[in-house]
């Protein structure tokens, strides 16, 4: 009656459960609250608002298995599992050669793919995950995809690839016969889903990004793809879809954070600041509470006193910033400041960084361009002025300012309490949140 049945796949596995109850019980254990859903499936009926990733012909993302297979044992449930999943023979002969001794922390997570076929790195920004990522492929030496989010990180992966393994084994082209191919996911969605059937191994970077669903659909095309890892400084998403994250790869098989390097010597101790603003006490939504804010000038005069007192200091001075309004009026406030966006070229972006990093410019502002997987050690101070309320933002703006640099000790961040409108208030605190559970993090709250 209850003789359960899974067949595993790359991408998708099979359960065969005659028991209604206890595939009901599975059902419910592969889903998540769908955005608005709590709110929807008043107005729907026949939905309870749930997104599940067991489907109506009973397949879920391999990934989940570990929770499949943690609940039935929990339940005390017998099944048979039968593995289709065949591990690739190792055909590349590929040496790494790096200009620099790897860290025991980044050995001991490459080691870690020995035994684990598929995971998620969880290491904090700042701790070379694109280094040990290499280590990983240097060890498993298959065909390689290996997946960022956008074209700067895939120029700035391919890059250290080259160097590492050799033009000869490296590209950026999905169509070469190179066999260690770097591509974002742009990219990747405008291509035949043919060519991905060549890849034995998928390493996602920045893989927070991974329930989207392009990434979901990427799992799918990678049929032949069993080792399957991802990178990430952050695993939380803000809408809940984790699960979706799990689903293309599976779970953490290894955890280094942010503390964990600052106390080993790796990185940096942030001093953050909070300033508390308090805003005119509007009753509005939070997208009209946002542009009055991104407006308000006494705010916008505070944040460029702060970025003039740290030039005047001769600290090196990134403040990001959401939207391309924002920047401008901040540039317009700080006369040595240099302002890049999403609409600048890439070449310009990468011209600029090298003079940010030459101290040449001593104050960057900048959109989301610079907030990920960006590599300027030079930071002396950040200045979060985005107002927004999620976890992998603030991580994710934070770590630029961490990394290590000659004569650098601390890096000073300057962040946001805004109080006076309920949804702006609730997202600084939130942010504040996120700050505290770094043990390492030293934390001041003070009046502008």
């Amino acid at each position: 009656m209850n003789d359960i049945k899974i067949i595993l796949s790359n991408t998708h596995s099979f359960i065969q459960c005659p028991n209604f109850e206890i595939r009901k019980k599975i059902s419910d254990l592969l889903s998540y609250e769908a955005p608005g859903g709590y709110f929807a499936r008043r107005h729907i009926p026949y939905w309870d608002g749930r997104i599940r990733l067991l489907s109506k012909d009973d397949h879920f993302p391999t990934g989940l298995y570990s929770r499949v297979k943690a609940f039935l044992a929990k339940k005390g449930i017998p099944y048979h599992e039968k593995d289709t999943r065949t591990p690739p023979r190792a055909s590349l002969t590929l040496k790494m050669a790096i200009p620099f001794a790897p860290r025991d922390y980044q050995l001991e997570a490459a080691k870690i793919s020995e035994t684990e076929p598929r995971g998620v790195f969880l290491m904090a920004v700042g701790s070379g995950k694109t280094c040990t990522a290499a280590m990983v492929i240097e060890k498993k030496k298959v065909p390689t995809l290996f997946v960022v989010p956008d074209t700067g990180l895939r120029e700035q992966a391919t890059e250290c690839f080259s160097e590492w393994f050799g033009e000869n084994n490296v590209t950026n082209n999905l169509l070469s016969k190179k066999l260690i191919v770097v591509s974002n996911i742009q990219k990747i969605m405008h291509t035949d889903r043919k060519v991905f059937e060549k890849f034995k191994m998928l390493i996602c970077d920045e893989f927070h990004h991974a329930a989207a669903k392009s990434y979901i659909k990427l799992n799918q095309w990678c049929k032949e793809a069993y080792y399957r890892y991802g990178f990430t400084g952050t695993f939380l998403r803000a809408d809940g879809s984790d699960m979706a994250m799990h689903g293309v790869l599976s779970n953490v098989i290894y955890t280094k954070t942010a503390s964990d390097l600052i106390e080993a010597g790796y990185l940096v101790r942030p001093h953050i600041h909070i300033i508390k603003y308090d805003t005119p006490r509007r009753n509005c939504d939070y997208k009209t509470a946002y542009n009055l804010i991104v407006q308000d000038y006494a705010l916008n005069k505070i944040i460029a006193d702060i970025a003039i007192d740290e030039i005047k200091r001769e600290k090196q001075t990134l403040i990001l910033v959401r939207r391309k309004q924002h920047g401008e009026v901040l540039a317009e406030l700080i006369p040595k400041a240099t302002y890049l966006n999403g609409d600048d070229p890439l070449e310009l972006r990468e011209k600029v960084k090298k003079k940010f990093i030459e101290k040449k410019i001593p104050c960057l502002i900048a959109t989301a361009i610079f907030g990920e997987g960006i590599d300027i050690p030079s930071i002396n101070t950040l200045i979060n002025a985005r107002f927004q309320k999620t976890e992998i933002q603030t991580t994710q703006g934070i770590g630029r300012a961490l990394r290590k640099f000659p004569g650098k000790e601390k890096a000073d961040v300057y962040d946001f309490l805004l109080t006076g409108q309920k949804h702006l208030q609730s997202h600084s605190v939130e942010r504040i949140m996120t700050y505290r559970r770094e043990k390492s993090f030293k934390i001041s709250l003070k009046n502008p």
